[in-house]
């Protein structure tokens, strides 16, 4: 007669918990209560921690028990449960959660960001484009910048600039978005097709040159693929978390690409890329120093939804880069 091992069964039709007898035979389990004896299918559930061992029914009855008679049934029928096993013993359990933690500081650090660079060169021309659109098209809508408020003659001002820029870069689509940034301050960035957004109140403390100097920077950004490979790194992490929190929501792509902010190394790089455009052309680096210098000082009634065009690194860090260069 196969061993029998006293548990708690259920019947799956109520909560009420029902003293029982378990055993097993000829791939049957036999369940013996009070109220009689069942034959049933079912299946060992992953035991996690102390909890007690269960056997859950195909009719959706279940049986839990603590005896190790059990655990070691369910060995027997299943295998070596090496997952209980790790959780079980404290130190392999913490050499677990080191190894999950470097795997993901790795993904986070080095390969969500060697991905996302080889996938941004290979993304069509359209998908950039219907992004950058869906990107300002939030940006209008949000109503944070208005439309601008300088005079003609300012205006002309930036026009002939970017005309110069042009000129520099032949080979790009770069066009001017001229709006009253009241609650952004004096700024200017780009979307990934190259449309670049220019505040009335950047213009107003910046000469044409140090604006220029501003403007290779934000090139720069375009021309490495920078918003596109901030995006892609921002979904790559969602996956990863997908596998761990099994959710994911694809809708806010627009939003993530203004909110995602851009990494120490990439704004490095778009400072190296707007000195080297400078000393090409035979202006002075320090023209890009000195625009940090005036528009480092942040003003009144910020709108956080544009953090990514304010959360650049240390000024006062890339100002003496860019001086010893």
């Amino acid at each position: 007669m196969a061993l029998q091992i006293p548990g708690i069964y259920y019947d799956g039709q109520s909560s009420i918990a029902h003293p029982a007898k378990i055993s097993y035979d000829d791939s049957f389990f036999i369940i013996e209560t009070d109220s009689g004896t069942f034959k049933k299918t079912g299946r060992f559930l992953a035991r996690v921690g102390r909890a007690p061992q269960t056997i859950e029914f195909n009719d959706g009855g279940s049986f839990q028990s603590s005896e190790p008679a059990l655990i070691k049934l369910k060995s027997e029928l299943d295998g070596f449960d090496l997952p209980f096993w790790l959780e079980s013993k404290l130190r392999f359990a913490l050499l677990s959660v080191l190894i999950v933690s470097s795997l993901m500081f790795y993904c986070y650090r080095y390969a969500f960001p060697t991905i996302a660079e080889k996938i941004a060169l290979q993304v069509p021309e359209s998908v950039n484009d219907r992004i950058s659109q869906q990107t300002q098209d939030l940006i209008e809508n949000s109503k944070t910048l208005t439309p601008s408020q300088l005079s003609f003659g300012e205006q002309f001002k930036i026009q002939t600039v970017f005309e110069k820029l042009k000129t520099i870069f032949p080979g790009m689509k770069l066009e001017p978005v001229l709006r009253n940034g009241k609650e952004i301050g004096a700024n200017a960035f780009a979307l990934p097709n190259g449309h670049i957004y220019v505040t009335d109140q950047i213009t107003t403390k910046l000469s044409e040159e140090e604006l220029l100097a501003v403007l290779c920077h934000e090139v720069g950004h375009v021309n490495y693929h920078h918003g596109l490979r901030s995006l892609i790194e921002s979904s790559a992490i969602s996956v990863f978390l997908l596998s761990v929190s099994g959710t994911i929501d694809w809708t806010g792509l627009p939003l993530a690409l203004l909110t995602s902010g851009y990494s120490r190394k990439f704004e490095t790089e778009a400072d190296d890329f707007s000195v080297a455009t400078l000393k090409k052309n035979g202006m002075k680096p320090s023209l890009l120093a000195d625009a940090l210098k005036k528009i480092d000082k942040p003003d009144k009634n910020t709108n956080h939804l544009f953090d990514w065009f304010l959360s650049h690194p240390s000024t006062q860090e890339r100002i003496d880069r860019i001086l010893k260069q």
